[in-house]
This record gives C-alpha cells, structure tokens and sequence, in this order.
C-alpha cells in the first residue's frame, strides 16, 4: 500500500526542472568554500554536495529557502525540526533494509516498526508546526499537507492496521528451553513475562537517577540467521497471529516514504548550515539573512567565512556599497592589507545568499547571483606550456563568455606577468566587457588606474592607521586614493617621509 504525496519541499517552492551539479564548481576553492562545507562535504550521509553545489537559476527559490531560515531562529521549532529529521534517519534505514521480495518475519516486524514511526512522527511534526512560530511558505505548505495527511483515510486505517496486529501479539506468552545445542518453543498460558517479575521487584529503585552510555544506533540491525529461526519456530507455535503479520506485511509492502525521507534531506540543508556557523556565533560574530535588490548593494559587518572558522585571532568585519549605476570595485593598496580577504568575501556573500543560506554579515542588500565567477592566479599556470598570460587570457574569455547582471565577478591580481602598459590596456578591455554584460563584482588590483576607468568602476583601497608605521587595518573604503598616496604612506612607515628626512639634515646657522 503506497499513500500518494504530491510534491511538498522546504527547499523549492515548486518541482525544479534545474538539474543538480555533481561537480565541484570552477568558485569553491578561489572562495575557501570547499573549507567552508568540509564537515558536509566529508559525511554526506544526507547527499547535501550536490544541493550545496548548484545555486538556484531562479531569485524566487534563495527567498523561499532564506523565509525558513528566518522560521528556524525559533529554538522550539528548530529543535522540532531536528528531531523529525533523526526520526527520519530510522524511516531511510528501514526502508532500504525492507524493501525487497524476499522479506523474512524479522522484516515485516521491522516493516511494523517503520509504519508506527512514519505514524508517530508526522502526528509530531504536525502539533510542532501549530505552535504559530512558523511564517515561511515552505513550512506552512508542510504544515498543510501534513494536517491533511494525519487526517485522511489512509493514515487512519494505518493507525488501526498497526494496532490490530500489535493487539494479536501482545498477550502471546512462551517459554524457551535451552539445552545443550537445542532451543525449544512452548507455549505458555502462566500469565506475565519475567522481565515483568523483574520490574516489579525492583520497582522501589524507579526514581534513582540513572545513565547510560548506550546509543541508540541510526542504522537499522539486520537479522541474524538464529534470529530468523527463533522466529520460524515461533510462528509454528502461533500460526494465526503470524499469519496476520505476513497479511500486513502484503498490505504495506513497498510503503511509501519518500515525503519523510526527503524532507529529513531538506531539513539536514538547514541544520548542517546552523552547525557549521555554530562557532562563529560563540566567537560574537553576526549572520544574516541577505535582501535582494535590481538597483544597489549595500554591506555592513562582513568576514572572510572560512577566515572567522579556522582562526583564532580577531576578525576584522568590512562594509562596502554599491550605489545605482556602480558595478565593480577596483581593490589596489599594499601587499597583506586585506584585499584577497575582501574579495573572497564579496564572493562568499553571492554565493551563499543565493543558496537562501545566513551569510557572514550584520546587514546585506545584495543583487541576486545565478553564478559566480572567479579569477585567482593559480600555480599550475606558471609551469604550464602556455604561459601565465595565455591562461589569464583563456580564463578570462571564458568567465566574459559566461557574465551577465545576475554573475557576481571576483578576480584577483591579473594580468601580473606582463608589462605595466601591456596589463594595463589588457585590465581597461575586461573591464568595458563586464560592464558591457552588467555583471556587479570585484577586482584586486595594482594598476590604481583601472580604479578611475569611469562610470560603473568604484575605487577602493586597503586602510592604513594613521599613526606613524601605518600599521595595516585590514579594513577596505572608499577613496580616492592613489598609488602616490600609498607610496608616501609606505616612505613614511620606514622613515623616510619629507618631513622627516629634512629634520635629519643640520642647517647652517
């Protein structure tokens, strides 16, 4: 017996016609993602890789996805959610151990057990969602297909199904004989089990506080051959009431749990996240839920992800805006000041919004991404045949061929082996191809040139403390700065400034 499900997803507001990516993509190591994801990506027992590698084609979806997430700051619902999503766990493991022709009596107990638990946890999942914490359209379709699942026919006569047969074995009594390399069954019509003897003597220590190290395992335990023929020897003993055991296994054979199973999936999308950033709320450091806009982007408090994960030290949190009309950030000052870091950032932010995921953040207006697309000078180029130019080059083209107003760009430090004139003319033909296609993103760069190129390219600069040394702030603003401007800064650091060379130079009296 199959319950029919239509379609119900916290991830897609309808069925998606968009094909997952099985592959890496081409951004995840320029942006630290791969380090980001690495505690899904290395136990993917929930096949979250290829959820976490495909950004939705659609703005709709990041925003349906973004809404559960603002639903999930409820702790009570979110803890709800977890524990649908471990009941879950035991609905696949049952599944994939049962479903087979060849079911043996352990497999239609254990087929008893999935159907009691597919039961259970929807009737749990249902009065968590009454609570009226939940406001996303995700959750509340949940909510109303599984208010009318609990309610129907179906789910009634599964209820009174289950009860029928645990009604028919619950009185059955036998005694196991055990001698030498024999067991024997009998039946026993003595009332009560031994176990019940047991309980009753030590029922004066019921309210002692106890612990135990036992977990419970999430794998279903398949039966061994002495189990089967316990079984075996026992339905001889109690033909009938096996006998309707088997009946119901025929009825719920190739029971359909495909809602719970994926929904489990769905939720782990959710909760994997919120444990892997875990740490950066313990650190203080914000989330955010990111807003789209057609016109602008406008950050405050942002971080390197992978940054803020991995180190101990204190992050430095940037902002950045794009007004109407500003398409790219052109990134130039001195080497270590936090350019690289800035521009995965920006990166990082694209990429997870449009996945609906917080981003690291304390408010974010950002344009919605179907791709994104990086640049960072790789190793392999400077020994491969063709030159570190041609492979700038071939790269270039391909992510130009790719661009459009929904790319987000981030390219690091091109055009580097070849000639200041030549890199130059080279950095102002990509530039005028990217705003051609209205891609919004970044470029790090030491050419400050690119940096005044025109409308649509915004300069920004690594800052400096102000005090002598100029010690790096690792923080990046708007500015007019010039490479002249730095070079002063830079003399001044090492005490050579104007200023202080002519206060070392004795005049004559």
């Amino acid at each position: 017996m199959a319950m029919k499900t239509n379609y119900i997803s916290i991830l897609y507001p309808e069925e998606p016609e968009q094909a997952l990516r099985t592959e890496e993509p081409a951004c995840f190591q320029d942006l630290n993602l791969n380090q980001i994801f690495r505690p899904v990506l290395e136990d993917d027992r929930w096949q979250l890789k290829e959820l976490y590698y495909t950004l939705p084609s659609e703005q709709a979806v990041s925003c349906y996805r973004r809404e559960v997430f603002r639903d999930l700051e409820n702790e009570e619902l979110r803890s709800a959610l977890e524990t649908y999503r471990k009941q879950a766990v035991q609905i696949s493991a049952y599944a994939r151990a049962l479903f087979r022709d060849d079911m043996s009596l352990y497999d239609c107990g254990q087929l008893l057990r999935l159907c009691e638990l597919y039961r259970s946890s929807a009737l749990g999942l249902k009065e968590a969602l009454e609570t009226g914490a939940v406001q996303s359209e995700g959750l509340r379709k949940v909510h109303d297909h599984i208010r009318v699942l609990c309610a129907s026919d179906e789910m009634k006569q599964l209820e009174q199904d289950c009860a029928a047969v645990r009604a028919v074995f619950a009185p059955l009594r036998y005694t196991m004989v055990i001698r030498r390399n024999e067991i024997r069954f009998l039946r026993s019509e003595q009332p009560g089990f031994a176990a019940e003897a047991v309980e009753k003597l030590f029922a004066r220590f019921a309210d002692a506080e106890t612990s135990s190290s036992l977990r419970k395992p999430d794998e279903i335990p398949v039966s061994s051959l002495n189990e089967e023929k316990i079984l075996d020897s026992l339905s001889r003993q109690f033909p009938e009431q096996f006998e309707q055991l088997l009946e119901f296994a025929d009825k719920y054979r190739g029971f359909d749990t495909s809602l719970a199973r994926r929904l489990g999936q769905e939720i782990a999308y959710y909760t994997e996240w919120m444990r892997i950033c875990a740490p950066l709320r313990q650190k203080g450091l914000p989330l955010a839920l990111a807003e789209f806009s057609d016109e602008a982007e406008h950050v405050l408090g942002c971080y390197d992800l992978a940054l803020a994960l991995s180190s101990p030290k204190e992050i430095v949190q940037n902002g950045y805006e794009l007004r109407s009309g500003e398409k790219i950030m052109a990134v130039s000052g001195p080497n270590n000041g936090g350019k690289t870091t800035f521009a995965r950032c920006f990166g990082q932010l694209h990429y997870l919004a449009a996945l609906g995921l917080p981003i690291p953040a304390s408010y974010a207006v950002l344009h919605f991404s179907e791709k994104v697309l990086t640049h960072f000078e790789t190793e392999d180029a400077a020994d491969s045949g063709s030159g570190r130019l041609r492979d700038d080059l071939l790269r270039l083209k391909d992510m130009t061929d790719q661009a459009s107003e929904h790319s987000a760009v981030v390219i690091n430090e091109i055009f580097t082996s070849t000639t200041l004139q030549d890199a130059l003319m080279l950095g102002e033909k990509m530039l005028a191809h990217l705003l051609e296609k209205n891609a919004y993103g970044v470029l790090v760069t030491f050419l400050d040139e690119l940096a005044s190129y025109g409308d649509g390219v915004v300069s920004m600069m690594c800052r400096t403390a102000d005090e002598p040394g100029h010690k790096r702030l690792y923080q990046i603003i708007r500015t007019a700065q010039t490479r002249e401007t730095y070079a002063k800064e830079l003399a001044a650091s090492h005490g050579l400034s104007k200023e202080t060379i002519l206060g070392r130079i004795p005049h004559a009296s």
